[in-house]
């Protein structure tokens, strides 16, 4: 263990060959249905060696417009499209490119942080803070399932730390002024949520910096301090103008609140969510951190608790209201929550005055963290247990499916029989099917109609009615409330009935029995639309949205 504390970075190393093992093994568990987010970015970067190989200009031209005016930019895909396309085009690899080079510099700058709000510690402590984020299943879990979203964290983190270090109330502070501008602007460019991470930090930052260099107020530090703030968002502003005008038009004019109303669940859900995600069982040492901040005499840690505190309560509520936190969106609230409670479990461990009950205490901690994340990634039947279902982190098991073989015959057949012939439309959206799980499991060779998913969001598309055949899934299957999806829900009860627009549609082929007693039908268009049955359709959708009437598209 000395060798490691004089060679932190081998000590990264050996953790790195480790973690990439358990990915191997989790992916190796794994089943090829990857769909939506779980994909996204495997996708982009497969695209972009798509591109390079057609152009060295093209993935430039491609990372670049996509970040003038993306939602979901190519900027995160850039280090994955390399290491895939040296390694090969397999999933193990994105996910460890992810790992390698997102993950394990985010926990690293992490442990520095750690290391700047709690430097005076004991070699037990040091391993605490160590280790402990790294088990976290809040950042484990999205990088095993895919998202890249960790890397955004460790902008977030870099700002931080210039903050702890520098003072900005100094004159010749104006350069890291613009360098924390650009870092914060980081975050966003690589994942666009991190926003409201972004304005809780430029309302708490200019605090935490004023209290940490100030002992008494001085009007002048003050303004110099605030306008060198000032200028940080100045700074970020004039990058996003400079490099996303595009994106940030479209944020201006799109409320989201509305498009994402289905993702809204009640408050108290999205509470349970994210304290779900790391686990509930740690929530004990998060309010003793919270409580002990009464007893603690260094000034630094207590300033960085609350700090903290402010950030993690903040964000979490601007985010809220917009959507509930999906597993990606959870990472800074976890990294919040997780400063917190390991304070708590320091300020637990110090009340142990005895050397050998410390180290049973911190031996003990590290067991039960390398636990739950062993059950929440590999197993199922502690779930099983109410008491330990609450406790856990939240279930992450390797994506499975029932029913694997009807899957993979319903892709070979339309693959193989039905895309030469004609056009192909999915009109399912849900874990049980959708038309990313297909393009997936087809090896991208399954060209499919894209068609809408939410009402609020896409509208209905005309294109599904020009597609030749459509997979049809009964009962039918959507991801959100059937309120918020009635673009797939009624023409799929037409095409079902045979009623309405599904006149024109008639059975073909076998049927699939895919998961959760849902089974796959194909259906054919066998006659052109009547307008009667379409305009019927849309009179439908127009009694539940008035507005559609508006829109060039109906």
């Amino acid at each position: 263990m000395q060798f490691f504390r004089r060679f932190p970075l081998a000590w990264y190393g050996v953790c790195a060959v480790f973690f990439s093992l358990i990915a191997l093994l989790y992916i190796h568990r794994e089943q090829n249905v990857y769909y939506w987010d779980y994909v996204t970015y495997y996708d982009r970067a497969v695209r972009l060696n798509e591109l390079a190989a057609q152009s060295p200009v093209k993935p430039i031209f491609k990372i670049f417009s996509s970040i003038w005016k993306a939602d979901y930019n190519y900027l995160a895909a850039i280090i994955p499209s390399l290491f895939v396309n040296l390694t090969g085009f397999h999933r193990q690899f994105y996910i460890l490119s992810i790992l390698l080079f997102y993950f394990f510099p985010a926990l690293i700058l992490f442990n520095t942080l750690l290391k700047a709000i709690f430097p005076q510690t004991t070699r037990q402590e040091t391993r605490l803070l160590c280790l402990i984020p790294l088990t976290s299943v809040a950042f484990i879990a999205p990088t095993l399932r895919g998202f890249v979203d960790i890397g955004g964290l460790a902008f977030i983190e870099l700002a931080i730390l210039l903050t702890l270090k520098t003072d900005f109330s100094e004159k010749q502070s104006a350069r890291k002024a613009l360098w924390l501008g650009a870092l914060l602007w980081g975050a966003f460019l690589f994942r666009r949520w991190y926003a409201y991470t972004i304005v809780s930090l430029f309302l708490s930052l200019p605090v935490l910096n004023y209290a940490l260099f100030q002992k008494t107020c001085d009007r002048q530090r003050l303004k110099t301090l605030l306008a060198h703030f000032a200028l940080a968002g100045l700074s970020a502003v004039a990058l996003v103008l400079l490099f996303q005008f595009g994106l940030l038009r479209k944020i201006l004019q799109t409320d989201y609140a509305t498009i994402y109303h289905g993702y809204q669940k009640p408050f108290s859900a999205s509470v349970v969510a994210t304290l779900k995600a790391p686990g509930a069982w740690i929530l004990p040492f998060f309010v003793f951190g919270l409580v002990s901040l009464r007893q603690e005499k260094d000034r630094r840690i207590r300033l960085c608790v609350l700090f903290s505190a402010f950030n993690l309560f903040t964000s979490f509520f601007l985010f809220c209201r917009t959507q509930s936190p999906g597993i990606q969106h959870v990472i800074p609230f976890a990294f919040w929550s997780l400063i917190i409670a390991l304070y708590g479990m320091l300020a637990a461990g110090r009340r142990l005055h005895r050397s050998s009950l410390q180290t049973v205490y911190g031996t003990t901690l590290l067991g039960l963290f390398g636990l739950a994340t062993y059950c929440a990634l590999f197993t199922q039947a502690p779930y099983r247990v109410p008491v330990l279902n609450a406790l856990l982190p939240e279930q992450t098991n390797p994506l499975q499916i029932e029913n694997y073989p009807a899957y993979q015959n319903l892709t070979a057949d339309l693959v193989r029989d039905y895309q030469p012939r004609g056009s192909i439309a999915v009109l399912s959206s849900s874990a049980v099917l959708n038309e990313s799980m297909l393009n997936t499991l087809g090896d991208q060779k399954l060209h499919l109609i894209s068609i809408s998913q939410l009402d609020l969001r896409d509208h209905f598309d005309p294109s599904l009615l020009r597609a030749r055949y459509l997979v049809v899934t009964t009962p039918v299957q959507t991801h959100l409330a059937p309120s918020e999806q009635r673009v797939i829900t009624l023409p799929a009860a037409d095409i079902l009935s045979g009623t309405g627009i599904g006149h024109a549609y008639r059975k073909i082929g076998a049927s699939y029995r895919l998961s959760q007693g849902t089974t796959a039908f194909l259906y054919e268009q066998v006659a052109p639309i009547a307008q009667e049955d379409l305009h019927s359709l849309m009179d439908r959708f127009y009694a539940f949205y008035p507005d559609w009437k508006k829109s060039p598209a109906h």
